[in-house]
């Protein structure tokens, strides 16, 4: 499955966080319920134009 994902948070040095991400995720069916066995996301950010652009995030 892959969507936009939003998140909130902290860096080491207390600075906060917040943006988009493109997201994946990947689902297994085990004993009737629908586990996640695989995530990764990418940090995404909109340019002046209006473009979305893919960056790197650094921790």
């Amino acid at each position: 499955m892959v969507g936009l994902e939003s998140f909130a948070g902290k860096r080491l040095n207390g600075d906060a966080v917040e943006g988009k991400a493109i997201g994946t995720r990947g689902y297994e069916r085990k004993d009737g319920q629908w586990l996640v066995v695989f995530h990764q996301a990418t940090p995404i950010r909109q340019a002046r134009d209006g473009m979305i652009v893919l960056r790197r995030f650094q921790p």
